[in-house]
């Protein structure tokens, strides 16, 4: 019980920390590179921390506990037009990027973006309560987890299609109509899990690839559908896993994943926020959310390329 002692006083002097910054609609952000001091919205830990009360776990380790929740920046999702282009580090591979083909951001056709997700563990390279929180299943250090310029299936829709044939079924005007139900919900940070192709009022999510037709002249809103869609991706490949029980995805009920992180191969809306960190630091928002609660001064000049910090809700067993 030291560290749940431990994990209540760090959690009460963070929100009066929190609380009494001032705090900024927007700033700047990832000048030169990422910070994960200044450009990470740290209320987003106070306003999703609680406690729930009494568990007992059995696997892995035995252990009775408190039951909490919170909130965890995970990783960094970028969009990009240029390939090999890695914003939240400043790094532009020019040498290799030459070889495959360049996004465009708008027109007539929509876009075609690259995109990237990076572990970016921030309590663990800060090394913030990653001694007293729930066990870790991710990578507890920096790597990267996916890149769309290795990945053809990011480029042709077609071969997207013949890999996960089954979500042509939500690909038409009649699926994507019911996602005005999703966009309703999701404004109000509540978006729908049983809609599960939907992205709110950003979109649809299938197929998962770069090319998105929808928000043609929007390219903030194009970002985050893109990043939305690196989500539903990495659950695909069992690369994300399952961190908040009692949620339904569609036909499906996620496991039990109190005690230990669960696979799961559909994207949890509920589960994650989108918080922008590049070019301008914004507090975090729920995936589908209404743009024009993100979209006001969401721009820089010069910038034409996005980060956006992956916040994940757990809910764990506190030794």
């Amino acid at each position: 019980m030291h560290k749940s002692k431990k994990i209540i006083i760090i959690a009460v002097v963070l929100s009066v920390i929190f609380i009494s910054m001032p705090r900024k609609s927007h700033s700047a952000g990832c000048v030169p590179m990422f910070n994960p001091i200044t450009d990470v919205d740290w209320s987003m830990f106070v306003r999703e921390f609680r406690f729930l009360g009494i568990c007992a776990c059995g696997d892995p380790v035995p252990r009775v506990g408190l039951k909490i929740q919170y909130a965890e920046p995970i990783a960094l999702i970028e969009t990009t037009q240029k390939p090999f282009f890695f914003r939240s580090i400043n790094i532009d591979l020019c040498m290799a990027s030459g070889l495959y083909k360049v996004g465009s951001q708008m027109g007539d056709s929509g876009s075609s973006l690259n995109s990237h997700f990076v572990w970016y563990p921030v309590f663990w390279v800060l090394n913030i309560l990653s001694d007293v929180l729930c066990m870790q299943a991710d990578p507890t250090s920096i790597d990267f987890g996916y890149l769309s310029e290795v990945d053809p299936t990011w480029t042709y829709d077609e071969l997207n299609h013949f890999i996960q044939p089954e979500k042509l079924l939500f690909a038409n005007p009649i699926a994507q109509s019911a996602c005005l139900a999703d966009c309703a919900a999701s404004t109000f940070q509540k978006p729908l899990n049983l809609m599960f192709w939907c992205a709110g009022c950003w979109g649809g999510i299938f197929p998962d690839s770069g090319n998105v037709q929808e928000q043609k002249q929007n390219d903030i809103v194009q970002s985050n559908l893109t990043a939305t869609r690196i989500i539903d991706k990495m659950h695909n490949a069992f690369l994300l896993w399952a961190t908040s029980p009692g949620e339904t995805v569609g036909l499906s009920e996620i496991p039990d994943s109190i005690c230990q992180p669960m696979p799961f191969p559909r994207i949890i809306k509920t589960q994650y926020w989108l918080q922008p960190a590049c070019p301008v630091t914004r507090n975090a928002y729920a995936i589908g959310t209404i743009p024009p609660v993100f979209e006001a001064f969401a721009k820089s000049p010069g910038y034409e390329d996005y980060v956006h910090v992956l916040w994940r809700k757990r809910v764990c067993c506190l030794l």
